[in-house]
């Protein structure tokens, strides 16, 4: 199973673009978002350990545990990968939703269920707290 991307036109008569996105195993999209320029933000899960990933990601390696979020970017038309990255631990990782703020940093929510989710210095909340945690990541995305 892959995840897709598609863009209608307004009135919903024709098809602009649809494009798959994943790899070789599992790979499921649950948010999608559209920045200004109208780039689709997607996150997900994914089990694909070869799970198409760009040269900048924050993380090119799948961390197994069932499935890893994804945070991708597609440009407008649907013909380049702009930005893609795993994001988990070595459990069970889900992003379940995405935002896109105006310096076009991705806002991304989902759900863990492991310790070692990569949190950040100062963070609300750094410690894992039993069997299933929410998460809520902000990451730079490139251009």
């Amino acid at each position: 199973m892959d995840a897709y991307v598609a863009r209608l036109s307004p009135d919903g008569s024709t098809l602009r673009f649809s494009t798959f996105l994943g790899g070789a195993r599992y790979d499921e999209g649950t948010g999608l978002a559209l920045d200004a320029q109208g780039a689709s933000y997607v996150t997900g899960s994914t089990s694909s350990g070869d799970f198409p990933t760009t040269a900048d990601a924050y993380d090119r390696t799948f961390n197994r545990g069932g499935a890893d979020s994804f945070v991708a970017k597609v440009d407008l038309t649907g013909r380049s990968l702009v930005y893609s990255t795993y994001l988990g631990g070595s459990g069970y990782d889900g992003g379940t939703d995405i935002d896109v703020g105006p310096d076009g940093a991705a806002f991304v929510t989902g759900l863990t269920r492991k310790q070692d989710f990569p949190t950040t210095p100062g963070a609300f909340d750094p410690t894992f707290n039993g069997a299933t945690d929410a998460f809520v990541t902000k990451m730079a995305i490139g251009p």
